[in-house]
């Protein structure tokens, strides 16, 4: 060996006043030989201890180079601290978001893809609704209207609600009106009693509409009532 008045960069004097090398992974000196005990690191930071790359399953490299952990729900990686940075989630991906939960009252959960969809806006989200379990239209109980098993901000004008079947549609189940009643003006129920206007005649006797006057009635002139 040879006599020198100071150790080279990136060697530190061990305890016999020798010249050791440090780590591979310092820069700019050492106090010994392991990469936690580099002045500075010429890779990347991972807690204390200087290394050649972050975890690539776990952390994600900040401005300074320092290896800082993934969110809790990542899986696979990340490009940076928040749940929405995750190469894959752990448990379920809320619209581009891990969670670790999905609530089943207002979402669709898809095991198989982790997927929590949340349901449509005419679905009931509350605790114990049931949700959307088949999909994100299909819902366990509506917020209003149910026409022909579809979840509906209202009837349509040939239907009426029926609120005497509230189980699976809060405002009732959209139900046809007779044939009687004029098309697209409504009704208040399923009898031809209960249109709001006729298709063809109004018998005055039983204030029902008919597609033809009865025996011994006639239509009222300029009118279509019997």
């Amino acid at each position: 060996g040879t006599c020198v008045s100071a150790c080279p960069t990136n060697y530190y004097t061990d305890d016999s006043a020798v010249c050791r090398a440090c780590s591979d992974q310092c820069a700019g000196g050492c106090s010994g030989p392991n990469p936690w005990q580099c002045s500075a690191c010429r890779s990347f930071l991972s807690g204390t201890t200087c290394v050649a790359q972050c975890n690539a399953s776990t952390q994600y490299a900040d401005a300074s180079r320092t290896c800082q952990p993934c969110d809790a729900q990542c899986l696979g990686g990340c490009t940076g601290s928040l749940p929405t940075q995750c190469a894959a989630c752990k448990t379920w991906n809320t619209l581009g978001t891990c969670t670790s939960t999905c609530n089943t009252d207002a979402n669709q959960a898809v095991a198989a893809t982790k997927a929590c969809t949340p349901c449509g806006s005419e679905c009931l989200t509350t605790a114990g609704s049931g949700g959307c379990p088949n999909s994100t239209l299909s819902c366990t109980v509506c917020l209003r209207a149910r026409l022909n098993g579809a979840c509906v901000s209202a009837c349509p004008a040939s239907h009426f609600s029926d609120l005497t079947r509230t189980s699976t549609a809060l405002g009732g189940i959209c139900t046809a009106c007779s044939s009687q009643c004029a098309p697209l003006q409504g009704c208040t129920g399923p009898g031809p009693n209960q249109c709001t206007a006729c298709a063809t005649f109004l018998n005055s006797l039983t204030a029902s509409c008919v597609s033809t006057c009865p025996n011994l009635t006639y239509v009222a002139p300029q009118t279509t009532i019997c």
